[in-house]
């Protein structure tokens, strides 16, 4: 036996486990360590080799795992359930105004007269 080939071997074989754990997903890496009965770092290359062999053949014999959704039910609270009330009645009034003309612009109009004095060569006021 090489004891520096197999080291080699082995370094490689940590190497090679390590850079596929970091792309499992942490589901995926606990599915697998309870498959193996402990941890798959502590496994021989030997054994980690037919246990990922015979998870790919249950998977093709029985498909694939579906991904699990979960749906996120957020808490409103009565604050905001008031000032979205609150809200929606304003703008039901304005919908209710501008459907009847009632609407009134808030921005005040400034009405100007025609400029009567002879120093003024036109009948625009000077700008205020």
């Amino acid at each position: 036996m090489n004891t520096r080939k197999d080291s080699t071997n082995y370094a490689q074989h940590v190497h090679t486990i390590k850079s596929a754990n970091n792309w499992l997903m942490m589901l995926d890496r606990n599915i697998i360590d309870a498959a193996s009965d402990g941890t798959l770092m502590d496994k021989t290359p030997r054994t980690v080799r037919h246990l990922i062999l015979n998870m790919a053949s249950n998977t093709q014999q029985f498909g694939t795992r579906v991904a699990v959704t979960f749906k996120v039910v957020n808490e409103v609270s009565t604050i905001d359930n008031l000032r979205l009330e609150n809200h929606l009645t304003k703008l039901t009034s304005l919908v209710r105004q501008l459907a009847v003309g009632q609407h009134q612009s808030s921005a005040s109009v400034r009405v100007y007269g025609i400029c009567t004095f002879l120093e003024h060569p036109t009948n625009m006021f000077p700008t205020l």
